[in-house]
């Protein structure tokens, strides 16, 4: 297994902290450097934003009883999540200090946390608001729209970009000071009514041959390609975005696999355009989380199309589930689908998860989840993904509940209009808080020691108390032991 690993491309910088000079993580150690400045995250010191559940507007939380799934869920997220980490604690002479309190607080995980705007994570009169809830609880992000093939003018005859992209293109530099893991969505949609107008015209034109429309209309998408990996600084990319459904191109090109060659296409120019960190991903819908009586086949699809880009060493770096729920899958169920993808070695990431309800009822006659409802789903469906050895993101779609104040957009999002947590956001924030946070305080033991087991990712340890504290930042991948003066 080689997951996707975020944290090693970075450069940490921390301005809320004092890091002991010892414990300086330098970019030499961790490889690709963004020139970021001030505190890269949440500072539990500072908290504006503190978590109080009494305060739930949609009901209590959810926690999940230790049924028989949930015990084995426990034990490999203590397995492949989890590391021990070692403290000691030494005078200026290098003697072990005993009796001095060690807080060790989880800051940022290793696990990608993300979450998706339509157009912006400050959409409402709660924007500022917003950026807090999204940096104490997210590491990863992107946009619904702003990197989609439509919105590029690199797209031939497209013509001047339109909100979303501008929109993103103001907001992506904040993510990147905050050094969030950005997900690139997409970078070829072959719906034909995803097509731009102008490949669309090309489809409609009677006087080509389909061979001649697909190289054309092929040749036009593959200028995203250009435009978006040489302008956005992303950690990866969708580059076929459902193509079970959507395959107008290679339709029309019968002799040539599409879905190979975008993947080649993206290997090329990321090498062409200085992004060799960049992964690719394929992703699709309706896998994990089907619920009607076509999932063999929609698996056998996607599998399928895996294989075949596997065969022709096309660089597929992640399998993409989009994990909407449209109605109840058990945690059982999921977990014995994710087993079958596991013969690929490929990293999971859940893309786009939803608990649909209220909206879709009406629309498309299913049935509306209650908030007690979206929040166990949201609980069991965190909880078996992160459990999965091969799994390494998890992203909530929608941030936000509209675009406009005027009208609700989506009613399954995280954040409302106003910005107050939904009932998912409830439960995602007691997810983060309790089940997957280590945030404890140890006293040394006589040999200067304080151990803790932990979640992976970086922590900001205190030593001692008040204003002769000492802080440092420490990261644990694999078990750590750290020596820190006083």
């Amino acid at each position: 297994m080689n997951p996707t690993n975020h944290l090693s491309r970075r450069l940490i910088l921390v301005a809320a902290v004092t890091v002991l000079s010892h414990t300086t993580i330098t970019s030499a150690q961790v490889g690709y450097v963004r020139k970021i400045k001030g505190s890269w995250f949440y500072d539990p010191a500072k908290d504006t934003i503190p978590w109080n559940p009494q305060d739930n507007k949609h009901g209590p939380d959810y926690d999940i009883p230790d049924d028989p799934w949930k015990v084995a869920a426990d034990q490999r997220i203590d397995k492949y999540r989890k590391r021990n980490l070692t403290i000691r604690i030494v005078d200026s002479a290098g003697h072990p200090v005993k009796n001095v309190p060690v807080k060790i607080e989880l800051v940022r995980h290793h696990f990608l946390w993300g979450t998706v705007a339509t157009p912006t994570f400050a959409d409402g009169p709660a924007g500022n608001n917003k950026r807090q809830y999204l940096l104490k609880y997210f590491n990863a992000a992107g946009y619904g729209m702003g990197f989609k093939p439509r919105q590029s003018p690199g797209d031939v005859g497209a013509g001047t970009p339109n909100r979303f992209q501008e929109v993103m293109a103001q907001e992506l530099p904040w993510l990147l000071k905050h050094d969030f893991y950005v997900r690139g969505h997409n970078l070829v949609w072959e719906g034909a009514r995803f097509l731009h107008r102008s490949q669309q015209r090309v489809l409609r034109d009677e006087r080509l041959s389909d061979a001649e429309k697909g190289e054309k209309i092929f040749s036009m998408a593959a200028n995203h390609f250009h435009y978006a990996i040489k302008r956005w600084d992303v950690d990866c990319w969708d580059v076929i975005n459902e193509p079970r459904a959507n395959h107008v191109i290679n339709d029309l090109l019968p002799d040539k696999n599409t879905f190979v060659e975008w993947f080649r296409l993206a290997g090329e120019l990321r090498k062409q355009y200085g992004r060799p960190n960049v992964k690719l991903f394929y992703n699709e819908y309706q896998i994990i989380s089907h619920v009607f009586n076509r999932y063999a086949q929609y698996r056998d699809n996607y599998m399928g199309h895996i294989q075949d880009l596997i065969d022709a060493g096309a660089p597929i770096e992640g399998i993409g589930f989009q994990y909407r729920m449209k109605k109840y899958v058990p945690p059982e169920t999921q977990w014995k689908r994710l087993q079958e993808f596991e013969k690929f070695g490929l990293p999971f990431q859940a893309t786009e998860f939803e608990v649909m309800g209220d909206k879709e009822k009406a629309q498309r006659n299913l049935p509306t989840f209650s908030d007690a409802e979206r929040k166990k789903i949201t609980a069991e469906c965190m909880t078996i993904f992160f459990s999965h050895p091969l799994a390494d993101g998890f992203w909530h779609w929608s941030w936000t509940d509209r675009q406009q104040p005027s009208r609700t957009h989506f009613p399954y999002a995280l954040m409302s209009w106003e910005g107050e947590p939904r009932a998912e956001m409830e439960q995602w924030m007691k997810m983060m808080e309790r089940d997957f946070n280590t945030d404890v305080t140890r006293e040394t033991d006589a040999d200067g020691t304080a151990r803790v087991r932990g979640f992976k990712g970086i922590y900001k340890i205190t030593v001692g108390k008040g204003k002769d504290a000492k802080t440092a930042v420490v990261k644990l991948e694999e078990d750590t032991h750290k020596e820190l003066s006083l």
